[in-house]
């Protein structure tokens, strides 16, 4: 336990009794001397530690004022700052996702397509996640433009996976399909087999039948031509989404301000 505060306040005090009752003993002389008044020490001493007991409890609670308003303005600037960390993290998580975003949609654009090699367009939207925390850093328009070019990307990337889909289960039915149909193939080219076939008889009637009609099967379902099938619809959503003027945010005001908090320059 530490007495040193303790201590002084003490000496403190006791200073300001010492300096009352001669304060106050050097005035009733006074009087005496001068009014020729009697007994006036006791009155006077009264008087006097009443007023200075007054002022330093007008002094200590001015002190104990200042204590609270310095102690709340640091509450204040610490709440402040944790402010400005939250909308620097949610502002830089934005912008990340609408830097990916953004390259994805460079990429389709150039090929004029949604590929099954394309990466996502967005994931879980760090923009939904984030908005209620940078609300009070922007206007309701410059929160309009984030949020149209979100739905915009969520759109495209709805679509895309709905082509991979799509296209996996092409995949998956063309398979069937060559397994299916070489393994019928088979099974009628070998009809007239039995136990006493000799092997070259096996392999001449695999070298004359079946392998031709698996390199066939392989020419149908392998070219390009023959391939794959992409509804029109799709394409036809991709191109009116990456046609809207919402769909370029990088370069505009909104973009900028959401790089300035989060100090991204």
């Amino acid at each position: 336990m530490n007495l040193t505060p303790w201590f002084k306040k003490i000496i403190k005090y006791l200073s300001i009794v010492v300096a009352v009752l001669c304060f106050s003993l050097f005035l009733s002389f006074v009087i005496e001397k001068f009014a020729d008044i009697k007994d006036t020490f006791s009155g006077i001493t009264t008087l006097v530690a009443i007023v200075v007991t007054f002022f330093i409890y007008e002094e200590q609670r001015k002190k104990e004022n200042e204590v609270k308003i310095e102690q709340k303005n640091k509450e204040n600037e610490v709440k402040i700052e944790q402010k400005n960390k939250n909308h620097m993290s949610a502002a830089k998580l934005v912008v990340m996702q609408i830097d990916h975003a953004d390259s994805v949609i460079k990429l389709a654009k150039r090929d004029n397509k949604i590929s099954i090699t394309l990466p996502k367009f967005i994931g879980e939207s760090e923009w939904d996640k984030n908005k209620h925390i940078l609300v009070d850093r922007l206007d309701s328009t410059e929160m309009e433009i984030i949020n149209t070019y979100f739905v915009a990307c969520e759109q495209l990337e709805e679509t895309r996976k709905i082509t991979v889909n799509l296209q996996a289960e092409q995949l998956n039915a063309k398979a069937r399909s060559i397994q299916h149909q070489l393994a019928e193939e088979i099974v009628r080219a070998q009809i007239d087999c039995n136990e006493y076939s000799q092997v070259d008889e096996i392999n001449d009637i695999l070298n004359k039948d079946v392998i031709p009609f698996s390199n066939r099967l392989d020419f149908l379902y392998k070219n390009q031509s023959f391939g794959e099938y992409e509804p029109q619809y799709f394409h036809n959503i991709f191109t009116q989404i990456l046609n809207q003027k919402n769909i370029e945010i990088k370069g505009t005001a909104p973009y900028s301000k959401l790089r300035n908090i989060a100090g991204m320059g």
